[in-house]
């Protein structure tokens, strides 16, 4: 798995799409911290510049960031799938390439996600006017938060386009699972008060969280989400992994 492994890091270094979807994350981030400079300089008594409001626009658009994670997944997963079958000709293993890609797609997006995170932290601290050196600590661990949502929501795109081949189906998927059934379970609560415990639990859940909780300084490590997540990762791994060894080409 391991030859396969570099095979397709070195297909990733050629791909240009993907350059192109970092250095427009990294446009937005920084067009986002000069945006708020430009008109705290231009209105005095403008109340959005500082790294608090500029941090928390971060966690505000989670159909977004869902966007953001299923495109960096199929981009990095590759269009090329058509190749797989070539692959198995040669005598590769089914299993090396369900898993030798989602390690090398796992790995790039950590990559692409600490390069997003230390210019979202730069920015907010280096070009936006007024910073609050105590929010610092909040945005980490609200982006500790969000890290586990957005694994599994890479997981969950990259299982479902590589047994369908299809994005749009992953990305209906994803959509499904962190918003659907949130905006749902709001409908459910309002009938059934009794139920919201359950809910409380849903990965949509957290993900609505975010931002009143880094607004209102009740950020702490959510280690329940953290576990819910893992498990979504696995049980999708483990059904992919199943499925795609009887998957014809």
């Amino acid at each position: 798995m391991k030859n396969y492994m570099k095979s397709e890091f070195r297909r990733l270094r050629k791909k240009k799409v993907g350059y192109i979807v970092l250095l427009l994350g990294i446009a937005l981030l920084v067009g986002a911290a000069f945006g708020l400079d430009f008109m705290s300089q231009r209105e005095m008594e403008f109340p959005y510049a500082t790294n608090v409001f500029y941090y928390s626009s971060i966690f505000v658009a989670p159909n977004f960031l869902l966007m953001l994670t299923g495109t960096l997944a199929i981009v990095l997963l590759g269009r090329d799938r058509d190749l797989i079958s070539v692959s198995i000709g040669f005598g590769v293993k089914r299993s090396h390439i369900f898993w030798g890609k989602y390690f090398v797609t796992l790995i790039n997006f950590l990559i692409i996600g600490a390069i997003f995170f230390g210019v979202a932290y730069a920015s907010g601290e280096m070009i936006v006017p007024n910073t609050e050196v105590e929010h610092l600590h909040r945005f980490i661990n609200n982006s500790l938060n969000l890290l586990p949502i957005l694994l599994s929501a890479l997981t969950v795109t990259y299982v479902t386009a590589i047994l369908f081949n299809s994005e749009i189906s992953a990305f209906i998927l994803i959509f499904l699972i962190y918003r659907v059934i949130n905006y749902a379970s709001n409908a459910i609560i309002g009938i059934l008060p009794q139920s919201e415990p359950v809910f409380d639990y849903l990965p949509g859940t957290l993900f609505s969280e975010l931002p009143v909780n880094y607004l209102t300084g009740n950020v702490q490590l959510e280690y329940v989400h953290w576990g819910i997540n893992l498990g979504i990762i696995l049980v999708f791994l483990l059904l992919g992994s199943l499925l795609y060894r009887r998957k014809s080409y």
